[in-house]
């Protein structure tokens, strides 16, 4: 680079100005002296004048040779490429000769027909990046639908296998109606977002996402009256609901399902323990309500869990489950319709 020009590293071509006074040279044995003329770029736009070498450059050849390093041509005219052309007296000539030779129009070529057709790599690999980005994010969001409205129904995703049967998969071939690419989406062999580990996930953050909700709707409102109830599922495991009732602005109640919760015994303790957690992952203060059924362990004046959380918050005011008196009460009338009955019948009546 030391013997290039100080001119050569210069990005924009410089075009003196008819006003420019251009240092004269010597020419012949009789002294004639000559200088560059500024319509001499006007008529060549590729020329570069460099003023402190006083010669002129073609810059499409320059960047050609040095910024792109693609000129391959072994005809390289160097007199306008390192060296500079002087020679005023043919100027003309030499100027159209340049454009003509086949230096000149590799580097015409290269520089400014070349980016037309040929693409960045960089470029199309990222346009195609973008391209399958935009798909797999459509072909997710077809997923979470169909996972949305099975659950929502409460229908099954799937049956004992992942089978092509199964509700989902006969769902997203469905939609296949509206988007060709779907079918493709499910013949791929990876990638696909519709295994169970996947349809499990989608549905955990679909029901935090729920509770999120319900626990900033029911503190907005500030009161609240918890629900609770425990039972025995199939599998001999104990499962302890919890629900929420609460009043909005317009006074309309809302009873919203928080979860099944499986405890390891129904303790006293461990049931109390189990609402607080509850009350800790919601956010949510102490109610100002409790609906339980009549067992020992829910009510007792004792050592029930309505009395603990009474102590820690005296408003939480207990109220015995209507479903339950309800059915202690057909319970009731049923066994004295049996006693009379029984009784009219000793009578012969």
């Amino acid at each position: 680079m030391a013997d290039w020009p100080a001119a050569y590293v210069r990005v924009d071509k410089f075009h003196p100005p008819k006003t420019f006074r251009f240092p004269r040279r010597k020419f012949g044995s009789k002294g004639e002296t000559r200088s560059f003329k500024a319509e001499w770029c006007e008529k060549f736009d590729w020329l570069h004048y460099d003023a402190s070498a006083d010669a002129a450059f073609c810059h499409v050849c320059m960047s050609a040779e040095l910024e792109k390093k693609f000129l391959a041509s072994t005809k390289k005219d160097h007199a306008f490429i390192s060296k500079g052309f002087t020679n005023w007296k043919e100027a003309t000539i030499a100027f159209k000769k340049h454009l003509a030779s086949a230096c000149h129009r590799e580097a015409v070529s290269g520089i400014q027909d070349l980016p037309k057709h040929v693409h960045d790599v960089g470029e199309l690999l990222d346009s195609q990046h973008r391209k399958e980005k935009a798909l797999n994010r459509d072909m997710f969001r077809r997923v979470l639908q169909n996972v949305c409205f099975l659950a929502r129904q409460g229908l099954a995703l799937r049956g004992h296998c992942d089978s092509a049967e199964s509700n989902f998969k006969q769902l997203m071939r469905l939609k296949a109606c509206d988007c060709a690419e779907v079918l493709e989406w499910m013949d791929k062999k990876t990638n696909k977002y519709t295994s169970p580990d996947i349809q499990n996930e989608c549905l955990l953050l679909m029901a935090l996402h729920i509770l999120r909700q319900v626990s900033n709707s029911s503190c907005r409102n500030g009161f609240y009256t918890i629900m609770a109830d425990e039972c025995t599922d199939v599998a001999n495991k104990e499962q302890f609901t919890i629900c929420i009732r609460w009043v909005d602005d317009s006074l309309t109640d809302h009873e919203d399902v928080i979860g099944l919760y499986n405890v390891g015994t129904i303790d006293t303790n461990c049931l109390a323990v189990t609402i607080r957690d509850v009350f800790l992952r919601m956010k949510m203060t102490l109610c100002r309500g409790q609906c339980y059924d009549g067992a020992s362990n829910m009510t007792g004046s004792k050592h029930g869990v309505a009395t603990q959380l009474q102590a820690e918050e005296s408003r939480a005011i207990l109220t015995h489950c209507y479903g339950h008196a309800l059915i202690l009460a057909i319970g009731d009338a049923m066994k004295q319709s049996k006693i009379c009955r029984d009784a009219l019948d000793t009578h012969g009546i």
